[in-house]
């Protein structure tokens, strides 16, 4: 046996009930994350001034996509990640062209978020994970 249970995904019910958890998950997520950014306001200035938030994941879903539910697969659909960044006040106001809120569907590689983070904060890429 290989340890993979397999379910009939053909039933509605149970696609359903899997997609309300999904999106209950991803609600409560956003929730968190609000009140992340409200309690970071709600310390002196300099805090939300200062900080960057970045989001992400380490791989996507399958929500019944060719007949199946999870991870583990490398369809299109589960290599696709959210990635979100929340620049700091600062920051923005150093670059008054930045617009916040901005949707990009180009792909970004995550070996790609390691030197953004650094170029953000003003420190030199003297890692070069990329090599010379």
């Amino acid at each position: 046996s290989s340890g993979v249970t397999e379910t009939n995904l053909a039933s509605d019910n149970f696609m359903s009930f899997f997609r309300h958890g999904y999106y209950a998950a991803a609600k409560f997520a956003d929730g968190v994350v609000k009140y992340i950014v409200d309690e970071l306001d709600s310390f002196n200035g300099q805090t939300r001034d200062n900080t960057h938030i970045i989001i992400t994941s380490d791989h996507g879903y399958l929500l019944g996509e060719y007949n199946r539910v999870g991870k583990w697969t490398l369809m299109e659909s589960t290599t696709r990640v959210p990635l979100s960044i929340i620049p700091s006040r600062k920051l923005q106001s150093l670059y008054p062209a930045l617009k916040v809120g901005t949707k990009v569907s180009s792909p970004v590689d995550q070996i790609d978020v390691f030197p953004t983070l650094l170029d953000m904060a003003g420190i030199p890429d003297d890692y070069q994970i990329l090599g010379p």
